[in-house]
């Protein structure tokens, strides 16, 4: 079998290996980690095994072999997927226009959400906006109402089935679970 793009086989192997993030192989039959070459700079490879390396924003730059562009605007976060440096969560930027655009590619510099004081006797919800507690959770909760954490910014529903009323610890016990690794 011929060693496909983004892996090199060393003589004797029988997996393929990938060249690491950072780095891509354009072609096929490799047979030495040396034929990976490294994203050239403002160019960038987040997964290992690529045959070629995607191109920083005009919003970022990257040295050479980079998994990742550095936005060049504070406050801002690279996402990989599409290339764009968004404002982080809790910024935000405003243009000439007035117009909020944290969700947009850019390189000027987002700044921190700042929001009204809310009312005393007011939550902050988990959008940001202030709501009193009692009238805030009947229109989610229905006629059976609810306490609007202050926590969480979200209405604790009354009348609502547990998961222990659903599943008791037996029942969780042989359950099937998920668990997300924040390394990938």
């Amino acid at each position: 079998a011929i060693c496909p793009i983004g892996y090199y086989c060393p003589e004797g192997s029988s997996e393929p290996n990938a060249c690491a993030a950072g780095n891509f192989l354009p072609y096929v039959g490799a047979s030495n980690a040396t034929e990976c070459q490294s994203c050239p700079a403002n160019t960038y490879q987040y997964s290992p095994g690529s045959g070629s390396c995607f191109k920083c924003s005009s919003s970022s730059i990257a040295a050479d072999g980079a998994q990742l562009c550095t936005c060049s605007g504070q406050n801002r976060a690279f996402q990989p997927e599409d290339g764009y440096c968004i404002c982080k969560p809790g910024y935000e930027f405003v243009d000439a226009n007035l117009q909020v655009s944290s969700e947009k590619d850019g390189s000027y510099d987002c700044q921190p959400i700042v929001r009204a004081r809310c009312a005393q006797t007011d939550i902050r919800l988990f959008d940001g906006s202030c709501a009193s507690g009692d009238s805030y959770c009947e229109t989610f909760c229905g006629s059976s109402g609810g306490v609007l954490s202050s926590t969480s910014g979200t209405c604790v529903c009354n009348n609502i089935t547990t998961l222990a009323e659903i599943c008791d610890k037996d029942c969780l016990a042989a359950a099937t679970t998920v668990t997300c690794d924040p390394l990938g």
